[in-house]
């Protein structure tokens, strides 16, 4: 059914910055939106399409999906924002496609997220209709194990989070502990400390202080979000399961990384840039996050055993990490800290020079 007031007053909205559509589930908003962006009206506005839900409640991906979303209209915009995928692959079979496409047309619970018509979701009424008839018409068994289909199938398809969702929602808490040691540095790297924590606080504590690793990354994450003193417990459990002779290089470096960051908080200069410089050795170039992670608490070290050369140098050295990284990290205190230091041993000229830095010039 057809809705042309409705249309021309979302057509009026865009005068101003924002128009909302409030209206109780199932009173067709998608519905309309879908009209309006159908209609000649909307012909000359550019419009994007970002779908979210619960598990998206994490502020560095909900951007990464707008940015991402924007640079589909204007290149360029998304530069630095990782690809956000989301909404459920359909195969693009002579079968599944003119199907799918005929219940959008007909209305029938389907909404397509981009125009290829490659990717769809369900309307939220029909979709929690299909959660409710699953969970009443199953077993608690057999659902785990869709769950768990549901999660290799995510998988191969190398979308890792919905993947996890569904292994913890399988109760398979070692493929869901696996995964999550596969994303783990990305979710750093991203900026979605709060999904991390979320999944690792999903795993039951005892497997996560038995896997060193995983360990690692839950300390790592903590101090990232504030709680240093939870952090502590977990650098203890980290350094004991990564003290087998399997253990890896990488992975040892990351414990270490964790160690020497936390002595540093301890205010141990000196064991502190010892962990950090046998964290940098280890862990190399392979994991680009945790060489930054490192770098900062190696200037911090530095800087505190007077090595204010050193310190410049691994700044330098950071800066080009996070450039490669695509992001922004290198804090305007450290380099401020740092001038001030050349200042006082009467070093002005490189003083003034390292206030005034540029990542071009310096």
């Amino acid at each position: 059914m057809e809705r042309p007031r409705l249309v021309e007053r979302l057509q009026t909205g865009l005068a101003g910055k924002l128009t909302l559509i409030a209206a109780p589930a199932g009173f067709g908003k998608t519905t309309l939106v879908s009209e309006w962006r159908a209609s000649d009206a909307s012909r000359d506005v550019s419009i994007v399409w970002v779908s979210l839900d619960a598990g998206d409640n994490d502020v560095a991906r909900f951007w990464s999906y707008i940015i991402t979303a924007l640079d589909q209209i204007e290149p360029g915009v998304g530069a630095t924002a990782l690809p956000a995928q989301q909404g459920i692959h359909t195969s693009q079979s002579a079968s599944s496609q003119p199907l799918l496409e005929e219940l959008e047309r007909a209305n029938l619970f389907l909404t397509a997220l981009d125009d290829d018509r490659r990717w769809y979701h369900y309307h939220h009424l029909f979709a929690e209709v299909v959660r409710t008839r699953l969970t009443n018409g199953m077993t608690a068994a057999a659902v785990a194990a869709l769950h768990r289909r549901a999660s290799t199938w995510y998988e191969a398809a190398n979308m890792v989070d919905a993947a996890i969702d569904h292994a913890l929602a399988g109760i398979d808490v070692a493929r869901a502990a696996y995964l999550i040691g596969q994303i783990a540095s990305l979710a750093i790297q991203k900026g979605e400390l709060t999904t991390l924590l979320g999944w690792l606080d999903a795993l039951p504590d005892d497997l996560v202080r038995a896997n060193g690793e995983l360990a690692t990354y839950k300390g790592w994450v903590l101090i990232l979000m504030g709680q240093t003193e939870r952090a502590e417990s977990y650098a203890d459990a980290a350094e004991r399961g990564l003290a087998v002779d399997t253990t890896t290089a990488v992975s040892r470096g990351r414990m270490l990384s964790l160690l020497g960051h936390l002595a540093l908080r301890r205010q141990d200069s000196a064991e502190s840039l010892d962990l950090a410089t046998r964290a940098l050795q280890l862990v190399g170039t392979t994991d680009p996050i945790f060489r930054s992670l490192i770098l900062y608490t190696l200037i911090q070290a530095q800087r505190l055993r007077g090595d204010i050369a050193g310190a410049i140098q691994s700044m330098r050295e950071a800066i080009q990490v996070d450039e490669q990284l695509g992001l922004s990290l290198t804090p305007m205190s450290y380099i401020a800290v740092l001038a001030v230091e050349l200042y006082w041993q009467g070093r002005r000229r490189e003083a003034v020079a390292l206030w005034r830095f540029r990542r071009e010039e310096f």
